[in-house]
């Protein structure tokens, strides 16, 4: 239904090209620059296109972990070099920032050789929309996020993103008492967590009561669900992990999701504002984790091979509030 590569026109500037989305216009496309080696005024204009633009892929890059850690790092002045990711097994040696995920056996990948990726099962036939360390105790949500793509799959395989700064706008001109909602998340609840088609309607038979709620009081994340999501911004955004979620501060488990649920199906996963970044090898997606949300295509709709590196890069950067 939604097509990265209709509606694009390209533009010229300061060395590159880009091509907007026009269908979902925070997809945009990066042409003709080298992320491993960008000089200091080309990266000013990177990040000031950043700043407009939630979601950049930059096109046929050949980089290094390291070069991924470097060149996203440009784009969070609060970043730091903390390993935040939770995939040990596919840690990079030399950089350990930065993970291998997809699907698969690693031959020989930065220093990872034969290791099969593992993937957590409720990856495996549905979408799960999250943001990144959004719920995690202890961590600021992700600002940046990027992914490279060593080994595109013979058939399926995208990532699905969806503005969470349109969300917000669609959700104030229909209820602005929502606004002052905070949510309540669970890394633990997460875990065996199933999912339906949609990606964010949990069905597994874990029960979340009031009950539940207490024994999890240690593990409970408290996060509002309207943000800024970064010291620049001018614009609101929402906040929002289904992956995670357990619940809203002050309202009963079950009226807690279904309020959850309305707001990712009215507000959030609505026509033309949602679009998939279908990848090429060696594509480069750098992303803006707290003005979108995303999923990756079903893990067993991917056929073959699918090797991605991917960095959650760690920010000292508060949650914004006014």
């Amino acid at each position: 239904m939604f097509i990265l590569s209709l509606f694009i026109i390209p533009i010229i500037t300061s060395g590159f090209t880009i091509k907007f989305n026009h269908q979902v216009p925070f997809i945009c496309e990066v042409h003709g620059i080298d992320a491993g080696d960008v000089d200091p005024s080309t990266m000013e204009e990177l990040k000031y296109l950043f700043r407009t633009t939630p979601v950049l892929v930059f096109k046929n890059q050949h980089l290094t972990a390291k070069n991924q850690f470097d060149f996203t790092s440009e784009f969070d002045q609060y970043y730091t070099r903390d390993v935040v990711h939770p995939f040990k097994d596919t840690a990079v040696p030399d950089c350990p920032q930065v993970a291998l995920r997809g699907k698969g056996i690693i031959r020989d990948v930065f220093g990872i050789k034969e290791t099969c990726i593992q993937n957590a099962p409720a990856f495996k036939y549905n979408k799960v929309w999250h943001q990144d360390l959004v719920g995690t105790r202890g961590r600021f949500p992700t600002v940046v996020s990027s992914m490279y793509m060593l080994q595109p799959s013979e058939e399926g395989g995208s990532t699905w993103f969806a503005s969470m700064e349109r969300a917000y706008n669609n959700m104030m001109t229909d209820n602005s008492k929502l606004g002052l909602l905070q949510c309540m998340y669970s890394s633990k609840l997460a875990l065996e967590g199933q999912w339906d088609h949609s990606g964010f309607v949990r069905i597994d038979n874990q029960h979340i009561d009031l009950q539940t709620l207490r024994k999890l009081y240690d593990d409970i994340e408290i996060q509002p669900l309207v943000i800024y999501p970064d010291g620049k911004s001018q614009r609101r955004s929402l906040m929002l992990s289904p992956n995670k979620f357990v619940g809203f501060v002050g309202m009963p488990p079950k009226a807690s999701r279904e309020l959850m649920h309305q707001i990712m199906d009215n507000y959030v996963l609505k026509d033309n504002n949602v679009d998939q970044v279908q990848y090429d090898k060696n594509d480069l997606v750098v992303f803006n984790n707290r003005k979108v949300i995303h999923s990756s295509s079903p893990i067993e709709e991917v056929v073959g091979n699918r090797i991605l590196s991917i960095l959650f890069l760690n920010s000292r950067e508060p949650i914004r509030l006014s």
